[in-house]
Parts: C-alpha cells; sequence; structure tokens
C-alpha cells in the first residue's frame, strides 16, 4: 500500500515542493491562543510589542556577510519551539498546510523554549538578548550578536549580574512562577553590578 503523498498548500495555491524559506527567514506555525495568554501559561503584558509562541517548520541558512562573504547562520531550526515578535509591517501571515504560520527574519525570533516549555528555566535567549527578573537580575544571556567572521561577539554581562536600563526598553513576560521578567537586549543595558 502506497503512502498518501503530501499536498503542499500555501494560502489557496497549490506548491509542486515544500515552502523552503531563504537566507535568515523563518516559518512559524503559531500556536492557537486566547488574546493575551499562549496556550502554555505565559502571559504577555498588554502593552508591549505582540508576542507569540509557536514551532519552526522550516528556516534559511542564513544571510551572507556583504563584506566578509561568511555564512551568518539561521539561529534556530525546524523543530525548535520559539518565542517571536509579531511585527505588522515585518514578515507576512500566511496559511500553510491548512494552518496559520508567520514568515519572519531571525532577528524576531526571541528565545527558543528548551522542550517547549515555558519556563525561565528553560528560556533560551536569542542573539544579545536578555532574560532578566524585574527588578534587574540577570537569570539568562543569549550567545551574543554574530560578527563578520559569523561568530558570537561576547556578551557583557552574565546570569546573576543585575542591570539597568529605559523604562520603554524590551518587552515584559510574566511566566507562571509568579517573577515579572523583561526581554532586553544588551546594547540596552545603561549599567551593571
Amino acid at each position: 500500500m502506497e503512502a498518501a503523498a503530501t499536498t503542499y498548500r500555501l494560502n489557496n495555491y497549490l506548491l509542486p515542493a515544500p515552502l523552503t524559506p531563504r537566507n535568515n527567514m523563518v516559518l512559524v506555525k503559531l500556536r492557537k491562543s486566547e488574546e493575551g495568554e499562549t496556550s502554555r501559561g505565559l502571559v504577555l503584558a498588554a502593552s508591549q510589542r505582540k508576542i507569540r509562541d509557536g514551532e519552526v517548520a522550516a528556516a534559511g541558512p542564513g544571510l551572507t556577510h556583504p563584506e566578509s562573504g561568511q555564512l551568518l547562520p539561521t539561529g534556530v531550526g525546524a523543530g525548535d519551539h520559539v518565542l517571536c515578535e509579531e511585527i505588522v509591517m515585518e514578515g507576512e501571515a500566511i496559511d500553510y498546510l491548512g494552518e496559520k504560520h508567520r514568515m519572519l527574519p531571525d532577528s524576531r525570533v526571541v528565545a527558543t523554549l528548551e522542550g517547549g516549555v515555558m519556563s525561565a528555566a528553560t528560556f533560551k535567549p536569542s542573539g544579545e538578548r536578555l532574560l532578566v527578573r524585574l527588578p534587574k537580575a540577570v537569570v539568562a544571556v543569549g550567545p551574543g550578536q554574530l560578527n563578520a567572521r559569523g561568530e558570537h561577539n561576547p556578551m557583557p554581562v552574565a546570569p546573576g549580574e543585575f542591570v539597568v536600563f529605559g523604562r520603554y526598553a524590551g518587552s515584559e513576560l510574566d511566566f507562571e512562577d509568579g517573577f515579572k521578567y523583561k526581554v532586553v537586549f544588551a546594547r540596552e543595558c545603561l549599567a551593571k553590578w
């Protein structure tokens, strides 16, 4: 008995092959959720940018640095569970294989969630982002920004340190542990101790 062939459908168009993101684009299958809360219990602050969670369906190989010619690889891959910023003017909302997806640049991936579990312990920031438990304790740091050689620059802060940043920096997150958190870029930090 033959296996049924997969039909690849993008919006209302049939595709001859799977959708393949180019460059640093990431195709994320968004998790169905109620307004303002993900289905895994992460409550998002209403006044901040919209952050959604989902699973990476496919990712491009990365961007080539214009001066060095070095490939700057995409930081996530198929199967990774991610949190991503949804900015209306960037990326594209699509219907792929009958489900809602979002095509975004990898710079909009805020973090990966180890094992798909929503908690501060499983939150792995992307790039030069930090997870800060308010008022100011750094809980987790990303690998650093990619440089022209395709290597991560060292992060200027480490878990356990304390930082100060502007009131409007970053995005607020409330995990079910009762603490309030913010995800900020290291460059948004004004001081540390």
